[in-house]
């Protein structure tokens, strides 16, 4: 049934997964430990792979720009791991297109708490000089 809802609407198929098979597959809360930690292991390297491109080309503004959001939305969440490497990533984008300072400047209001996250970051790593060279943010990991 599932498969079939799958194939006429997608949010419907997806509907379906995650509220029949999703809790079916998911009952231990030992397997939900172990996927975490085979994500965190590899999460390093995705990150690398899935950032990694030209600077300033326009494949990066789009990765960049796609992205985004995403990370103002999680660098604004309680879980410092997330929020931390969410402001990485938000920074990120912030050297990758300058576009993303607009889009920034239309949803801050909403995601406050990511702002202040980022702010502080970026004031943080100037005190320290880690992340300014020649007046340009590199990278922030």
């Amino acid at each position: 049934m599932i498969v079939q809802a799958c194939q006429a609407d997608l949010a419907i198929g997806l509907y379906a997964w995650a509220h029949y098979l999703l809790p079916i597959v998911s009952c231990n809360p030992q397997a939900r430990v172990k996927a975490t930690e085979r994500f965190e292991a590899i999460y390093p390297t995705l990150k690398e792979v899935a950032l990694a491109g030209s600077p300033g080309s326009k494949a990066m503004k789009q990765v960049s720009q796609k992205i985004f959001s995403f990370a103002a939305k999680a660098a604004g969440e309680s879980v410092s791991e997330l929020s931390g490497e969410a402001t990485n990533v938000f920074i990120w984008c912030l050297t990758q297109n300058v576009d993303c300072y607009k889009q920034w400047d239309k949803i801050y209001e909403d995601n406050l708490e990511a702002s202040v996250s980022v702010l502080k970051k970026l004031s943080d790593d100037a005190e320290l000089g880690t992340s300014f060279e020649y007046g340009k943010p590199k990278i922030p990991w």
